[in-house]
């Protein structure tokens, strides 16, 4: 088996594993306010709560309604993504693993505009007023703060390597 089948056999891997667990996380509220579970349904004393609401718009609950917007934005950048990587046209790891984060995240949430109609969140800061947010978003801002650093740290010195 060649090094790069692995290697995109791993971040296959590491893709579907991120999906499941932004999938699981949003059965497992869904469920628990099903049974008809108080809310919020877990605590960290002070500084998280997981409750249940549902996003019909974008990040922060911006841009209310425009839910196959997203989904087809989300889509779209997932197979550009998906070429991308394919192709093999960023191999920086921190650009790498950030748009595979990026698109784990983009397709959690479109699979729930799919599924639901909405996006589900559940996450609470109770420390600072932030917005509701799900693992999707945070694959998605722990992503685009990887490629940040890959494109203002690395990407320069990896497109001067190409012959």
């Amino acid at each position: 088996m060649s090094k790069k089948l692995t290697l995109h056999g791993l971040q296959l891997l590491v893709f579907a594993a991120l999906l499941a667990v932004d999938q699981y996380t949003k059965w497992l509220v869904l469920a628990a306010e099903r049974r008809g579970a108080a809310m919020p349904f877990w605590s960290l004393g002070g500084v998280l709560d997981i409750i249940v609401t549902r996003n019909h718009g974008a990040a922060f609950g911006m841009l209310q309604g425009g839910g196959i917007f997203f989904l087809i934005i989300a889509i779209i950048a997932a197979a550009v993504i998906g070429f991308i990587l394919g192709k093999g046209y960023v191999k920086n790891p921190w650009g790498v693993w950030g748009m595979i984060l990026i698109a784990a995240g983009a397709l959690g949430n479109a699979v729930d505009r799919i599924l639901h109609g909405y996006v589900v969140d559940m996450v609470r800061l109770l420390f600072i007023n932030f917005a509701i947010f799900n693992a999707a978003d945070v694959f998605i801002s722990a992503g685009a703060g990887m490629m940040f650093i890959y494109l203002f740290f690395y990407y320069e010195k990896e497109r001067g390597k190409k012959t």
